[in-house]
């Protein structure tokens, strides 16, 4: 009857560490207001607080499972939840914009001055500089694009191979790009444009307003509309309201939907449970043959 009831609490615990392993993250959002904090929202419910950080925080970017975000000269990078928060990397002068490739392996912080490519797992070996009025910049399918004056150029990641992408008649405001679904976008204050990325001059759609922020995620694009943050698919044809903030945050960035790491205590593993079976049932006491 004990061993009965082990086995039974034995596999309760092995549906327990099963549920909550498959249990699905729905994405984050983060915003940041300069000179107070970092919010973390759910991506499917933004009403939803994941968590914070305070500080004279500005930039944030997003790189697989892991946030970065800049307070002054300092670089922090933290988990989904904005838990087990490290300093990254410390910098001479406040950078105007930064970005993550994880697949090149790269971080990328932009001066007004240069753009500087560095390795994302040693941030003191350099990848490569480009000099220029260099601004905002955004990864996309392997390649880096960053914003000089009017100009956009792009890239490889470690900044080799730099060539003009794009020219517009006034300097944007901001860009990402959606290399996955071959969508360019850039902000000027008062509209958002999205061309074709493999064809510039390909208009896309155009949405009008107060418009500065762009991140792409989930196969959407989020664009910021002074307190507001709209949703809107591939050519801006159908745009709703995600969400909306009591001030104006100074970047946005988003975490698609996927399995973060979060600094909470986990079930015991599932291997360590099924040994603990494999063990029970050797216990199991046989009967004795008849003599």
């Amino acid at each position: 009857m004990k061993l009965n009831r082990l086995y039974t609490a034995l596999l309760t615990l092995v549906g327990f560490a099963t549920a909550a392993t498959a249990e699905p993250f729905g994405g984050a959002y983060y915003e940041t207001f300069a000179g107070s904090e970092i919010v973390a929202i759910d991506l499917a419910n933004p009403s939803l607080l994941l968590g914070i950080k305070t500080g004279n925080i500005s930039n944030v970017a997003v790189g697989g499972d892991t946030v970065y975000y800049q307070d002054g000269r300092q670089i922090f990078a933290g988990n989904a939840n904005l838990s087990s928060t490290s300093l990254f990397h410390t910098n001479g002068a406040v950078a105007t914009d930064l970005a993550i490739n994880v697949a090149g392996n790269a971080y990328y912080e932009s001066f007004g001055t240069e753009i500087v490519a560095i390795e994302l797992a040693n941030p003191s070996h350099l990848l490569g500089i480009r000099t220029g009025n260099i601004t905002n910049i955004s990864v996309s399918g392997g390649k880096v694009y960053y914003q000089d004056g009017i100009k956009i150029f792009v890239g490889n990641a470690d900044l080799s191979s730099v060539s003009l992408f794009h020219t517009n008649g006034v300097a944007p405001t901001d860009l990402a790009v959606d290399a996955d679904n071959n969508v360019y976008y850039e902000s000027f204050g008062d509209e958002i444009v999205a061309i074709e990325l493999a064809n510039p001059s390909h208009l896309l759609g155009i949405r009008t307003g107060n418009i500065t922020n762009i991140m792409v995620g989930d196969g959407n694009v989020y664009f910021q509309e002074g307190l507001k943050i709209w949703r809107g698919n591939r050519d801006l044809s159908t745009v709703s309201l995600f969400h909306t903030n009591g001030a104006v945050a100074a970047d946005i960035a988003l975490m698609p939907p996927a399995r973060p790491v979060f600094d909470v205590d986990e079930p015991p593993s599932l291997g360590l449970l099924a040994f603990g079976i494999v063990v029970a049932g050797g216990l199991r006491p046989r009967r004795r043959s008849a003599a």
